[in-house]
């Protein structure tokens, strides 16, 4: 099973997210192996969010490989329900035949080339997150769908 990559810029600010964003890993684990790449936060270090945006993207740009399929997560992206992304993650890995990556972008958001670049963009929820949170709710959220596709019981709805 080839692993889902997860990209997200900056690293971890509060142990609550470094903390759920592990538990859900170490779930998640038997039913899809993840591997977490952070990319430097470049917003944050003196530059203007504009430029730090660009410095962001062409990092992540640099780090996404020539056959992934990516998904960018974005408040502006199409919405599904729990059962509706589950299975077009099913869909992408089994399809596709290429491996998956997620991002998520900084707190600024991301460059227009990584939308660019972008095979589907998809939104956690209507609400809007602090990137930060949004990292546990992605990782939940990706146990959840994986249960599903395995048939497992966590999934209630």
């Amino acid at each position: 099973m080839k692993p889902l990559r997860i990209f997200w810029v900056g690293k971890h600010r509060h142990r609550f997210v470094s903390d759920g964003v592990a538990y859900y890993q170490k779930l998640l684990h038997p039913l899809q192996p993840v591997e977490l790449v952070e990319i430097r936060d470049a917003v944050h270090s003196g530059r203007d969010p504009q430029s730090g945006i660009e410095r962001e993207g062409e990092a992540l740009l640099k780090r996404i490989g020539e056959g992934e399929t990516v998904v960018l997560l974005d408040e502006k992206g199409k919405q599904f329900s729990t059962r509706e992304w589950a299975a077009m993650m099913g869909r992408l890995q089994t399809e596709t035949g290429s491996p998956v990556c997620l991002i998520v972008g900084g707190a600024y958001g991301v460059a227009d080339a990584v939308k660019q670049r972008s095979d589907h963009i998809v939104a956690l929820s209507r609400l809007t997150f602090p990137h930060q949170l949004a990292r546990v709710v992605l990782m939940e959220q990706l146990y959840r769908m994986f249960s599903l596709i395995a048939g497992r019981a966590y999934h209630h709805g």
